[in-house]
């Protein structure tokens, strides 16, 4: 599961603890798989860093597209209730 994402790289969850250097196609929304090589893991969280960057507005258009309308949507975090010491 794709967990954060930059024109660089991505972070994902999910998969067992990958080989440094091992290729992954990454698959983002509207775009060909996305070439990008593992740059660290650990347990089931793995750093990946693209072959190629995103371009400034694929990026830009990821995000404004995707993730802000997955927010609005209602499918963001819930926050915990605040507690106020007595």
């Amino acid at each position: 599961m794709l967990k954060d994402l930059n024109q660089y790289g991505a972070r994902i969850e999910g998969l067992e603890k990958l080989r440094i250097d091992e290729p992954i196609y990454l698959m983002l929304p509207g775009l060909q798989p996305k070439l990008a090589f593992v740059v660290w893991s650990r347990e089931r969280v793995s750093g990946l860093e693209f072959e190629h960057r995103l371009h400034d507005d694929v990026f830009e258009r990821l995000v404004s597209e995707f993730a802000i309308r997955h927010y609005r949507e209602g499918h963001a975090p819930k926050l915990a209730p605040v507690r106020h010491a007595a």
